[in-house]
């Protein structure tokens, strides 16, 4: 019984420290979060300028989109034929 508890903390403490591991590999890229390929799986985009995101997704009257909100303010468009999310220009007045 004693044997059995000590297996599973040894275990649990195993699987925290591949999982906080396999998170640090992670945190120095700021990515943006990018969905719809074919198998389901989602894509990872890298979002430059220390931004964060997505912090809200729309899209336009005609569905052209994803339209998404940063961190620092931006708002970025998905770009299909380029596989990136492009900046916009737009007026703050």
């Amino acid at each position: 019984m004693k044997k059995t508890a000590v297996l599973a903390v040894l275990a649990a403490i195993a699987a925290a420290a591949l999982l906080s591991s396999s998170d640090d590999s992670r945190r120095d890229v700021t990515v943006l979060e990018i969905g719809g390929s074919d198998d389901g799986r989602v894509e990872l985009v890298p979002v430059d300028a220390g931004a964060a995101g997505p912090e809200s997704l729309a899209f336009d009257a005609a569905g052209v989109g994803p339209y998404v909100g940063v961190s620092d303010g931006r708002v970025l468009r998905w770009v299909p034929g380029e596989r990136r999310a492009k900046g916009l220009r737009h007026s703050t007045a």
